[in-house]
């Protein structure tokens, strides 16, 4: 590590730093100084528990569900107390626990350390990453930026949970991703090719996402921009040369194959599944309303009718969960030069505001990266 890096400075039994924080969903984003226990008041050159790592934080990227858990934190959640902003970060080891063996001092890490209400985030100048509570860790690979690194954790680890979690060997299967120009789209067209083995990768997206799914390694594209028959017409089309689907991993709350799913996915007995990543149906995160997360009609006849044993096709909404197989996947992807980061751009921290207006509107064309280097 360089000596060049400084700790947090220390008064009065705490550490502090600054980071990007807010109180509820009245009050907005600040960048200020915060403060923290030490654990031990006496020693103030320890700044971590036995299971704690310190980083330097070197960069961190937005995602809609910080946007969603600033709008949804009520007043009376930990009233008065300041909550970290952000779960993805990367940055430079400092200080490791006692308990800690597979990280060191000057190890270069990408995480996931999103705290629904915690004073802990990723948007500041350090982070601390409890190892109980992390939900993605690994160092980043040689040759990936921490930009790079910092935008893929949620998105990424959302894509390669769902497809393992699917229980299928897709190695010479079909799969298809919905909204393929999203970053997690993207990210599941290159674990689905190229670390699962799928044979036929098909994604849906508009015409501005084409080149990139396709360069993501979709084998075709399908316009969803030009309304629901056309979408619907093509995968089935694409459904006669090649098979029904083993896998649909749908990002975006597609309804349009939920009532006809007889006609492009394999049944639960052959072997097929229908995931659908956890989310916003509006896709709209300028003012998050609880009605946009309950689930469409067609969507929940499906799950629940599965669980009954009333349906014939395996139906679920899945969320990202915490995955050691994650990283190992990412280095081996990248290294085969069969990964990138799916970055729309990269800002300081006092363009903050405006990056999250870009987000939250659906203008940014991938991650939104903010630098702290």
């Amino acid at each position: 590590m360089s000596t060049s890096i400084p700790f947090p400075k220390v008064e009065a039994g705490k550490f502090k730093y600054k980071a990007v924080v807010y109180t509820n969903y009245g009050t907005p984003l600040t960048y200020q100084e915060v403060a923290f226990d030490l654990p031990d008041p006496t020693d103030p050159t320890k700044f971590v528990k036995d299971d704690e790592i310190l980083i330097k934080v070197k960069a961190a990227s937005i995602n809609p569900v910080d946007l969603i858990l600033h709008q949804f934190t009520l007043k009376f959640i930990k009233r008065g107390q300041l909550k970290g902003f952000g779960g993805d970060v990367s940055g430079d080891v400092l200080q490791v626990g006692s308990a800690i063996k597979d990280y060191k001092v000057g190890d270069r890490i990408v995480a996931d350390i999103l705290d629904l209400v915690g004073p802990n985030g990723s948007f500041g100048e350090y982070a601390v990453i409890n190892m109980k509570t992390y939900t993605l860790l690994s160092k980043i690979p040689d040759g990936m930026t921490y930009q790079q690194a910092a935008a893929l954790p949620i998105v990424s680890g959302t894509s390669f949970c769902l497809l393992e979690d699917s229980g299928i060997d897709l190695k010479g299967k079909n799969v298809l991703i919905l909204g393929g120009g999203s970053s997690v789209g993207t990210s599941g067209i290159m674990f689905a090719k190229y670390f699962f083995g799928a044979k036929n990768v098909i994604a849906t997206c508009s015409p501005r996402s084409s080149e990139k799914t396709l360069k993501a390694g979709a084998d075709k594209v399908v316009d969803y921009s030009k309304g629901a028959k056309h979408e619907f017409d093509e995968v089935v089309s694409i459904v006669k040369e090649i098979g029904k689907f083993d896998f649909i991993l749908d990002t975006i709350r597609d309804t349009v194959f939920l009532n006809d799913l007889n006609k492009v996915l394999k049944t639960a007995k052959e072997g097929g599944k229908y995931s659908v990543v956890a989310g916003s149906a509006s896709l709209n995160y300028e003012k998050v309303s609880v009605l946009d997360f309950l689930p469409s009609r067609a969507l929940l006849k499906n799950a629940v009718g599965y669980k009954l044993g009333l349906c014939k096709y395996n139906v679920a909404t899945e969320s990202l969960h915490k995955n050691e197989n994650w990283g190992p996947a990412i280095k081996k992807l990248f290294e085969e030069g069969h990964f990138n980061a799916n970055i729309d751009s990269v800002f300081t921290v006092d363009e903050l505001d405006k990056n999250i207006k870009k987000v939250a509107s659906g203008a940014s064309k991938g991650k939104v990266v903010c630098s702290f280097e």
